[in-house]
């Protein structure tokens, strides 16, 4: 559960009566692991709008897209199927020709 700006109300510092102003909490837990399904492998040409691969949160699907804009490139490194959390960059090189 979330207040009106995407923070946790579940938070230790947001039981109390008064939330401070400029408090900034991760809406996601930093620790936590999701799983990534890759739909691409390294090599395979790829253009903006192209699907990634996926990651599941409940029964929603979260696609990971490579970027709108990109005309036309070849997919330097992805990660391979398993769980990370949102600090891993799951597919951040891409080689445009």
């Amino acid at each position: 559960m979330f207040d009106g700006i995407q923070r946790p109300l579940s938070s230790d510092l947001l039981k109390t009566a008064y939330i401070p102003r400029g408090l900034k909490i991760p809406a996601l837990r930093r620790d936590r692991k999701w799983q990534f399904h890759p739909k691409r492998e390294v090599g395979s040409k790829v253009r903006g709008g192209d699907e990634v691969g996926h990651v599941k949160e409940g029964k929603i699907k979260h696609h990971i897209l490579v970027p709108s804009g990109v005309s036309t490139g070849h997919l330097e490194f992805v990660e391979k199927r398993g769980e990370y959390t949102v600090e891993v960059s799951l597919s951040h090189r891409l080689r445009l020709r």
